[in-house]
């Protein structure tokens, strides 16, 4: 992945975003976006409580799975932000992405265990975390693709 200097312009006297960028965004976005919440939407609300505490814990914890590998989405997070600084980091759902995964990195630990007495309330939060993660890639992508495109207008500051 590549990287922008950290720099003190304005989201609108940046420049357009380089094609590496984009990439990194989009990778981040199919990585951790489209399966962070993968087995959860099988286990909706009136699934068996250990069928939905197992499908978050695959969720979080198995996000990317490869031949040979598997990370969970805390480590693609990490690996990734580098190279969204500068630019990219500019997007306003940057940090909305960035608090989402704060949270889910303190309620996550739970999944690892049993169901605990408060295990409706963590999934809750956690759902809701996976969410904001979920839609502030989508924004942050959109944005990114615009500005790669050179559109630098309000809406494509989302």
């Amino acid at each position: 992945m590549s990287g922008r200097p950290e720099g003190s312009a304005q989201v609108a006297d940046l420049a357009p975003l380089s094609a590496d960028e984009l990439a990194d965004i989009e990778d981040l976005a199919h990585d951790l976006g489209k399966y962070i919440r993968f087995d959860a939407r099988w286990e909706g609300p009136e699934a068996p409580l250990e069928a939905r505490w197992l499908a978050r814990r695959r969720d979080l914890y198995e996000t990317k799975k490869g031949q040979d590998t598997v990370e969970d989405a805390f480590s693609i997070w990490e690996r990734a932000r580098p190279s969204l600084a500068g630019g990219l980091g500019a997007a306003p759902s940057a940090a909305r992405v960035t608090e989402a995964m704060a949270t889910l990195a303190e309620a996550a630990p739970a999944l690892l265990g049993p169901p605990p007495a408060e295990a409706e309330v963590l999934l809750a939060a956690i759902d809701a975390g996976t969410t904001a993660v979920q839609e502030g890639l989508r924004a942050w992508r959109s944005w990114a693709r615009a500005q790669r495109g050179g559109e630098h207008g309000e809406a494509a500051r989302n």
